[in-house]
C-alpha cells in the first residue's frame, strides 16, 4: 500500500508539489494573519459559491473529456503504464478543494452555522484559491493530452 502511495505521489511530481506548496501555504497564512478580523458577508459568501459550482463544472467536464480520450487506443496503452495519471491528478485536487469549499459556503449560507464562522470562510476562501490554481493547470495539462492526440 505504501509502495503504490509512493509511485503515485512520484508520477504526479507536480500535483504533489502544489499540494504540498498550498497547504504549507495555508498554513502559514493562518498563523500569520488575525482570521478573527474576517467578517462574514452573505453576498460575498453567495458569490464565492457560484464562482465556485462554475468552476466545479467546468472541472467536471474536464475529467468527463479525460475519461472519453482515455478509451482511445493510443491512449489505452499509456494509462496501463501509468502515464496518464498525472493528466487526472489535478482535476481530482481541483475538485476536492472546490467542493470542500463549496460544502463550507452552503453551510454557512443556508444553514447558518455558527461555529467559527471566521475559520470557515478563511477556508473557504483557502480552498477556492488552490482550486482556482489546479484549475489553470488542469487546463494546461488537458491541452497537452489534445495536442498528443491531434499529432497522431
Amino acid at each position: 500500500m505504501l509502495k503504490r502511495c509512493i509511485d503515485k505521489i512520484r508520477n504526479n511530481k507536480l500535483t504533489s508539489i502544489v499540494l504540498a506548496i498550498s497547504i504549507i501555504g495555508i498554513i502559514i497564512v493562518y498563523f500569520k494573519m488575525d482570521i478573527n478580523k474576517i467578517v462574514f458577508d452573505k453576498e460575498a459568501s453567495y458569490n464565492l459559491l457560484t464562482v465556485n459550482t462554475v468552476f466545479t463544472g467546468f472541472m467536471y467536464t474536464m475529467l468527463g473529456n479525460m475519461v472519453e480520450f482515455s478509451s482511445r487506443p493510443n491512449i489505452v496503452s499509456k494509462d496501463k503504464a501509468g502515464y496518464i495519471d498525472k493528466y487526472f491528478s489535478p482535476i481530482y485536487c481541483g475538485l476536492v478543494f472546490f467542493v470542500f469549499s463549496i460544502f463550507i459556503d452552503v453551510f454557512l449560507l443556508f444553514f447558518g452555522l455558527n461555529w467559527k464562522v471566521s475559520l470557515l470562510i478563511f477556508l473557504s476562501r483557502s480552498c477556492s484559491v488552490v482550486g482556482i490554481i489546479y484549475f489553470v493547470i488542469s487546463t494546461i495539462m488537458l491541452r497537452k493530452v489534445i495536442n498528443q492526440l491531434r499529432k497522431r
